[in-house]
């Protein structure tokens, strides 16, 4: 019974992550004042709001540092933001494109290794060492890290969910990463979950995407069948990162 209660209280855990999104630990040095920060998220609010844009600004454009107002170019990219506002995704991951509106950090690399944690009363029970070959989004890094809930977890158990991203050790993948978000702690105790100790770090990733290269071709992240050309994916994803251009978001004006 015990154990059934702990699994519950991971699920839950994890679905609250899962639907909130992480904010770059680097986000608050951009602003030389709590004045100057509310000023450039409201003037961002302001944007969306001209735009027409039906979703929150605060909770889902601004968090993620979606420019909206580089709307036509993402679109000519093939992310159709209008249309998003008209769907929810409830099956499986979200294309390669539409991953990177809401990732860190998109990078290729090899898995070097996986260290478990079984210990009932953490978050993550895996991690994962990238060897970083390519940034194709975010901030170049030699090495990341990447968490996992799945895992072992005490004797003969373990967390397993149908759909997940998986990683392997030595494989060759493109990861569509987010910061752990540490401000998650305080959401789930708003919602009355038992909480496991975060022993991820600052700066660790949480993996919304896996998706293997094979040769010049990358197997689909969510069906794991689809192969799409190494050097037309890395030419897109390369494209709409620089229109988001993420790493300036919290200097620009709106």
């Amino acid at each position: 019974m015990n154990s059934l209660r702990w699994l519950t209280a991971s699920f839950l855990y994890c679905a609250s992550t899962a639907l909130l999104l992480a904010q770059p630990t680097t986000a608050r040095a951009a602003f030389a004042s709590d004045v100057a920060a509310a000023r450039h998220k409201a003037a961002f609010a302001a944007a969306v709001r001209k735009a027409g844009f039906k979703r929150p600004a605060d909770g889902y454009y601004y968090q993620s540092r979606i420019d909206v107002t580089k709307e036509a170019a993402l679109r000519r990219a093939g992310i159709d933001l209008r249309a998003m506002e008209r769907s929810i995704r409830i099956d499986g991951a979200a294309p390669y494109e539409e991953s990177s509106l809401f990732a860190d950090q998109v990078v290729r690399g090899t898995v070097l290794r996986l260290v478990t944690d079984s210990s009932r009363g953490v978050s993550y029970h895996s991690r994962y060492t990238i060897r970083v070959a390519e940034t194709w989004q975010g901030r170049p890094a030699d090495t990341v890290v990447v968490r996992l809930i799945t895992g072992p977890i005490g004797d003969g158990l373990g967390i397993t969910y149908a759909g997940a991203p998986r990683i392997q050790v030595g494989e060759d993948v493109i990861l569509h990463l987010r910061y752990v978000d540490f401000s998650v702690d305080e959401e789930a105790k708003k919602l009355g979950s038992p909480l496991s100790a975060n022993n991820a770090a600052p700066g660790d990733f949480l993996l919304m995407l896996a998706s293997p290269v094979q040769g010049e071709k990358v197997l689909s992240g969510y069906d794991q069948r689809t192969l799409t050309p190494l050097a037309d994916l890395r030419r897109n994803l390369q494209r709409i990162a620089a229109i988001l251009d993420k790493e300036h978001f919290y200097q620009k004006e709106f």
